[in-house]
This record gives structure tokens, sequence and C-alpha cells, in this order.
């Protein structure tokens, strides 16, 4: 299934970032962490995937697929992350910013 296929990725690609968090736009946000966590304490966690057919700022369809960033201890999610892909599973675009 494409879609198991394409989270495992979208999955991958962040934690990738986390892992060379000190080299990419992850190091602007590090101060805004809570106290004492590191990127690699936050969890991972998948929320759902967004198809849009009839989307006017894109001329053909894509989808979303949307991650979270969870606080290992009380589970309220601190960032979030998604990444749109093509019709045909193909990066397209990644976005990142506090929950």
């Amino acid at each position: 299934m494409i879609l198991g296929w394409v989270v495992k990725t979208a999955i991958d690609l962040l934690e990738k970032l986390i892992s060379d968090s000190q080299n990419n736009f992850l190091k602007e946000e590090v101060d805004r962490l809570p106290k004492g966590l590191q990127y690699s304490d936050l969890k991972i966690e998948y929320k759902y995937t967004n198809i849009f057919v009839n989307n006017i700022d894109r001329e053909f369809p894509y989808f979303r697929i949307s991650l979270r960033l969870v606080h290992p201890k009380t589970g309220i999610g601190i960032y979030y992350y998604d990444v749109d892909y093509n019709i045909d599973g193909e990066f397209s675009d990644e976005y990142f910013s506090r929950c």
C-alpha cells in the first residue's frame, strides 16, 4: 500500500531532521523546547492524511501526511510536521511549526 510507505517516508524525513537539528531550521526552535528536553526526547506521532483534490492553489491532486512531535510524559503535541506529496507519491513540500 502506497500510503503506508509514504507515512514511513515522512517519519524518516522527520527523524533525519531531528538527528541533524544543529545544522537545519530546527536549531532556531531549540530554545522553545520544554526545559530539559531535546528533539530526540520527543515522540513522533502520526496524526492523519489529508487528500486535496480540488485545491485552488494547485493544479493537480496531492496529499498531506501530518505528524506531531509530542511531549514524552504528557503526550501533548509541541510541534507539527506536515509533508505534502504529489499524486505519484513524490515529495512536494514540508511545513514545521509549534502546535
